[in-house]
């Protein structure tokens, strides 16, 4: 629902669907962000980066979807995905203030303590005062649904094919691309 909220600066028209009961020679002119629109997401994105700065946030240069506000105990940071926004610190009435500010100006779904995000799972240990990370189950995923039919060891570092050995189909070569990348994104986001 967020892309709903911004504004469009540019005019986009588009065609109504059939069986609308507009006459096919009309079109509407969108003026919010939908879903699917490839401007929607920026204008979103400056809709919400205007308002948290509004309420004293800070952009960190070098990860633009992440604001800081406060110092220390007070510290607050938001993490933007999309149309997700994390808000974490180490004070819970801090983190329920920028909810509440965020909720004033935008309805929103508040899911509580975080568990999961972007496929990582996060566990805490309120009364050690620990946090741990882990992408056991995602590793899981991605073995049931490309890996369980590997169930002989292969050699490393790999043999060079045989002669006359058969070239992967462009199905067997995209899998294998995005097998790659889910074992690159497991191995670089820990």
């Amino acid at each position: 629902m967020a892309y709903l909220n911004s504004t469009l600066e540019e005019a986009i028209y588009m065609k109504p669907p059939e069986g609308s009961g507009v006459a096919p020679s009309q079109v509407y002119k969108v003026v919010k962000g939908l879903y699917g629109l490839k401007k929607s997401g920026w204008e979103w994105n400056l809709e919400f980066d205007k308002s948290l700065q509004h309420i004293g946030f800070f952009q960190v240069e070098c990860a633009p979807c992440i604001y800081t506000k406060g110092h220390g105990e007070d510290l607050v940071i938001v993490a933007i995905y999309i149309d997700d926004t994390l808000v974490i610190g180490p004070k819970l009435e801090a983190v329920l203030g920028v909810k509440k500010q965020i909720g004033q100006k935008w309805k929103m779904e508040d899911s509580g303590e975080v568990t999961h995000l972007l496929s990582i799972k996060i566990s805490r240990d309120h009364t050690e005062h620990t946090m741990t990370i882990g992408q056991a189950g995602y590793i899981d995923q991605v073995i049931k649904k490309h890996l369980d039919k590997c169930t002989r060891p292969a050699a490393a570092p790999m043999q060079e094919s045989p002669e006359g050995t058969a070239v992967a189909s462009k199905a067997q070569q995209k899998e294998y691309l995005i097998i790659i990348s889910k074992l690159l994104w497991i191995a670089n986001s820990m």
